[in-house]
């Protein structure tokens, strides 16, 4: 007699948004969230925003936060060092002052998405 041999393969799995994960913060998604009308809008409005002689140095702030359900921005923190706390401040006013964001998905769902950009001091 002769066996024949099947071979299964399993195709990725992306993890289930279940109602037990539903304040879990994802750091990588299938959909990211979006500043309304995308990155360029974006830097228009931090841009338009800044109040650049709050810093005492050219550089950038590296900013996090989480971008909500609904689209809200909320744990908005600096990462790292900051020697320049004039520039610290102002960047995290301006990105507080953010209009919501499309949210970010994960398998259909709407999920809060931890988000870090850069505020430029030029």
């Amino acid at each position: 007699m002769a066996q024949t041999q099947t071979t299964r393969t399993q195709a990725p799995v992306s993890p289930v948004v279940t109602p037990q994960a539903d304040n879990e913060v994802f750091v990588a998604v299938e959909k990211l969230p979006e500043f309304p009308g995308g990155n360029s809008k974006f830097t228009e409005f931090i841009k338009s925003k800044l109040n650049r002689g709050k810093a005492a140095h050219t550089g950038r702030i590296i900013v996090t936060f989480v971008v909500e359900k609904d689209g809200s921005l909320s744990g908005i923190k600096s990462i790292g060092s900051i020697s320049d706390k004039g520039a610290e401040k102002e960047a995290l006013r301006v990105v507080g002052l953010s209009p919501k964001w499309v949210p970010g998905q994960q398998n259909g769902n709407l999920v809060k998405v931890q988000y870090t950009v850069a505020v430029p001091f030029e």
